[in-house]
């Protein structure tokens, strides 16, 4: 037996805001969990080796997302490489604590998006080293495997 029902619903839409007031998140650079074990950069945090909770705007960032909001700003996540946006529609492109190299045509693009287009960036991150990740390895308690 199927039933038919109406929900009403409210969505609230704005126009584009200015460009000023436009933040482009990157998450495609962070590492989704779980799709590797990368260690902890979480910094006085004694118990907890791998960085399990994910660098997200809607996550450990929420504070940020909700202080930004309130200052006026409205903040799109970027889920694909740097070549899938415009420049133009940003003030801010919001690097935090990137996991995944940058391609060559990436690099390019927001080089030329900084010098020509106007775009700023902040960039918060701490360490990266292919060689020592490369020799990191860790037992997972789950699958009983390295």
């Amino acid at each position: 037996d199927t039933r038919e029902f109406n929900i009403p619903v409210k969505i609230p839409v704005v126009k584009s805001p200015p460009r000023k007031q436009r933040v482009l998140w990157d998450q495609y650079h962070s590492i989704s969990f779980p799709e590797a074990y990368v260690p902890s950069d979480t910094i006085g945090v004694q118990n907890q080796d791998l960085d399990w909770p994910v660098d997200h705007l809607y996550g450990n960032f929420r504070t940020l997302f909700q202080q930004m909001r309130e200052k006026g700003f409205y903040i799109d996540l970027l889920l694909r490489p740097f070549n899938h946006f415009n420049a133009l529609d940003y003030g801010l492109l919001i690097i935090m604590d990137s996991e995944k190299e940058f391609g060559v045509e990436e690099s390019q693009k927001l080089e030329k998006d900084i010098r020509y287009r106007g775009l700023n960036v902040l960039v918060a991150a701490d360490w990266y080293s292919e060689r020592y990740l490369s020799k990191v390895r860790f037992f997972e308690a789950e699958t009983k495997s390295w």
